[in-house]
This record gives C-alpha cells, sequence and structure tokens, in this order.
C-alpha cells in the first residue's frame, strides 16, 4: 500500500509538472498566434496596397542621366546680364537728360544740378597766394589753357 501511495504521489507531481508545462506551451502558442494573425493582416494590406498600385503605373522607358542641366542655362544668363547690364548703362547715361527735362524752365541750371562733378582742368596751374602779400602770382607758362575753365 506505501509503494502504491507513493507511485501515485509520483504520478500526481508528474502530471502537475506537466500541466504547468502544457499551460507555458498554451500561453507561448497564444503569443505566436496573436503575432502570425498581425502579420498576415500587415501582409494583405500591403498587398493590397501593391494590387492598387500595380495598374496605374506602366514604365514606359527606363530612366537615363541628362546630358546637361536644366538650369542655369549658360547662353540664356549671359543674355538677360547683357540686356540688364546695357539697360543700367541707358538708364545712368540718360538720367541728367532725363532730370533736365523734368525740371521747371525758369530754375537754374548748373553743372551740379544734372548730375556731374564740376569740370576742373588739372594742366592749368593755379594761382598761387603769398600769405603776406594777398596777390595773385600766376607762373609764366599760365597762358597755354587761358579758354579753359578755372
Amino acid at each position: 500500500l506505501a509503494n502504491e501511495i507513493a507511485s501515485l504521489r509520483a504520478r500526481l507531481v508528474e502530471r502537475r509538472r506537466n500541466e504547468l508545462q502544457m499551460e507555458e506551451l498554451k500561453a507561448q502558442v497564444a503569443f505566436d498566434k496573436e503575432a502570425y494573425d498581425q502579420a498576415v493582416r500587415r501582409m494583405r494590406a500591403q498587398m493590397a496596397r501593391v494590387d492598387g498600385v500595380l495598374p496605374d503605373v506602366q514604365i514606359v522607358t527606363k530612366p537615363y542621366a541628362p546630358l546637361r542641366p536644366s538650369f542655369p542655362q549658360p547662353l540664356l544668363t549671359a543674355a538677360a546680364s547683357l540686356l540688364l547690364a546695357t539697360m543700367a548703362g541707358a538708364l545712368i547715361a540718360w538720367r541728367p537728360l532725363l532730370e533736365a527735362v523734368r525740371r521747371p524752365a525758369e530754375a537754374p541750371r548748373t553743372d551740379t544740378d544734372v548730375g556731374r562733378a564740376p569740370v576742373v582742368d588739372r594742366d592749368i596751374p593755379r594761382p598761387t597766394v603769398t600769405p603776406g602779400i594777398h596777390e595773385a602770382v600766376v607762373p609764366q607758362d599760365a597762358t597755354r589753357g587761358l579758354g579753359r575753365r578755372l
């Protein structure tokens, strides 16, 4: 009888151990089944997207690298720069005339009014004044530029 009780206890312990292993395996199977179901759902969603895209897309030719850049175009840039520079030069050259046209007729006109600096001839010797005498002394070659403004 003691042997039977001991063998029954051993079977009972073995059975409980097997039940615990079975519970662990069932939990692992449930986890794996959930992961599998999620993967199947994601795959079906991706396949639906791929199936939805494939009929709309058709490759006509293979892509190729362009031979030259599309922008900036050097010839167009040079032509535009030349045009803008010409326009700016014309505006600067004609500005004094435009100001003269816009100015009323009765206003006095001087060289500085039309946007130019006064004309100074650097070749004409200037009269020198000695500090004590206050008289103008003109060098001998001063007659060379008599027709020009001082």
